[in-house]
């Protein structure tokens, strides 16, 4: 199973306000303050990523 680290808490919020299932939270390495979400790599997560990125939406 293929797997997409999102690393803002904006972005990844948004994501699973459109269905997508937050599969996992890590530690960001480069910042332990933050968190890295982990999400199914699928079609229609990619779609939707396009969209919040391109402010779409």
């Amino acid at each position: 199973m293929s797997t997409k680290r999102v690393f803002t808490l904006n972005v990844a919020l948004k994501l699973k306000n459109m269905g997508h299932e937050i599969m996992r939270d890590e530690p960001n390495f480069k910042n332990e303050k933050l968190k890295v979400f982990v999400f199914k790599a699928t079609k229609e997560f990619y779609k939707d990523l396009n969209l919040i990125v391109n402010k779409a939406i």
